[in-house]
This record gives C-alpha cells, structure tokens and sequence, in this order.
C-alpha cells in the first residue's frame, strides 16, 4: 500500500470532471505505448531503453493508465500514478479487461508517496509536464522515483504548438509567438469553477531543468504525425494509439508543426 498525499483540489477537481467525455471522445490504446495525438507509437519509433526481464516501470501522471497497462502487457511490474480518481476508476476498469495487473496510486505529480522513492526502473509520462507549475520541480519529483541508472521517458507538450495558427492575407498560413521564452498559460475550466492549467515550456528550460535534475539526455525527438488523410478508418485504429476526431480536425497544423518534444534519459 502507498500513502495518501492530498492533491492539488482545483487540479483534481478539473480532471475527475472531465474523466467521462475524455475518454469516452478519446481513442487510447492500451496495446501500444503513445506519445501523442496522431503519432506514430512504441512499435514504430522505438524509444523506449531496452530494459530487464519483469522491470519495474511507472507511468506518471497517466489519466486512466493506458501506458502502463500496455507496459504490464510486455511483462513489466507497472505503476499508474495520477491526480484524478475518476481518471484512475477507468483506468482500474481497462486494466481488468485486460486482464494485466496495474497497481494505480492517487496523488500529485509533484509530491508522489514516499514509499515508491528509489523502485522504478523506468519514469514514462506523456503529456503531463505541462500541468506542473514548472519543470524544474517536475524532473526532481520523478528523478525520486527512480533507481540509480533509472530511465526516464518524456512526450510533453512542443513549445511551438503554444503559438496561434494564422491565415494571412495572401493566403499563406504560419506561426504567431507572441513570447517563446514565456509561454501562454492555457488555462481550462469547467462549468463548475473546476480549472487547471497548462504551459508547453522552452525547449532549453525543459533540457535544463532535466539536466539539473541529475538526467543524461540520450535521445530527443519531434515525431511527425501519421499520414492522417490516406488512412483508412481501421488503419488509424492500428497505426495510431491516440487520436481523436477533435485532434484529426488539427492534422494540417500538426502536420507542420511539432505538437510534443520526446526526451529520453538515465539518472545518473
């Protein structure tokens, strides 16, 4: 059993609000690892390390754990770790579907049970940097988690897919930034009062912060997204481990632009 850390209630709120329509509009794979809406995922860009026979491996800040229960599909020893107990409720129910044994843990990204300090092989999180309050307490909190020699895999959300898609007057489309070195927080929030925020951080800032945090970087990514228009309907659900129709609407930008940064690296 872990310990029961008190999440932050505003965050937690948000995303046991949203649970129901997220995963019922959202098309996640629990057979292969994702990294992204639209991306190609584990079985195509291959970057996860190789690693021991029954590793032990934590997916963290996981929504309803659709990562770790493809990683307890491959024999792995998995964790789930999220915020929001409706996320992790669904996340239970996929796991005994699949008849994979998941181990899901309520708390914040930030401030994970003391307990798991030290045990895991692998840190694997898509998406869930944004929504700390910066990177540098986020890389300390999961360096914890690791083992010495530990690997961390990132997918966060690209800098640039911060910026405005713009029509100009000669028909060109492009890029508006208006402050790449400070992000727009993209602050989201419920009928309720429900809210939570998001900031896709520098590319250098999140490098750095993952430096600092005792990380060697040995891989680093811009994935471009899966030839969306040509596929068939029964193609996109093999091919692709994310997707959605609202993300499918954005092909043409994500096309062009990068919409995550993977990073990979080893706690030294």
């Amino acid at each position: 059993m872990t310990d029961s850390i008190e999440p932050a209630p505003m965050n937690r709120e948000y995303w046991d609000g949203i649970a129901d329509l997220y995963q019922q509009e959202t098309r996640i794979s629990t057979h292969d690892v994702h990294y992204g809406p639209l991306l190609p995922g584990e079985a195509d860009l291959v970057f996860l390390p190789e690693l021991p026979e029954g590793a032990k491996v934590i997916e963290f800040g996981c929504g309803a754990g659709q990562n770790a229960i493809a990683l307890a599909r491959k024999g792995f020893t998995s964790y789930a770790l999220d915020v929001s107990p409706e996320q992790l409720a669904y996340g239970r129910a996929l796991a005994d579907e699949a008849d994979v044994p998941v181990l899901f843990v309520e708390a914040d990204m930030l401030h994970p049970p003391a307990d798991l300090a030290g045990q895991f092989d692998l840190v694997l999180s898509a998406y869930a940097l944004p929504f700390a309050d910066n990177p540098e307490e986020w890389f300390a909190a999961a360096a914890k988690l690791l083992k010495p020699g530990g690997q961390l895999v990132l997918s966060t959300g690209h800098p640039l897919f911060s910026a405005s898609w713009m029509e100009f007057d000669d028909g060109e489309t492009g890029l508006w930034v208006e402050n790449y070195f400070l992000p727009a927080s993209d602050v989201r929030t419920l009928d309720t009062g429900s809210v939570t925020r998001a900031r896709n951080w520098p590319v250098s800032r999140i490098v750095q912060a993952m430096l600092d945090a005792g990380f060697t970087l040995d891989r680093i990514a811009e994935p471009e997204p899966l030839p969306w228009p040509t596929l068939s309907a029964e193609d996109r659900d093999i091919c692709c481990p994310y997707w959605s129709d609202a993300w499918a609407d954005l092909y043409d930008e994500c096309s062009k632009i990068p919409v995550v940064l993977l990073l990979r690296g080893q706690k030294s």
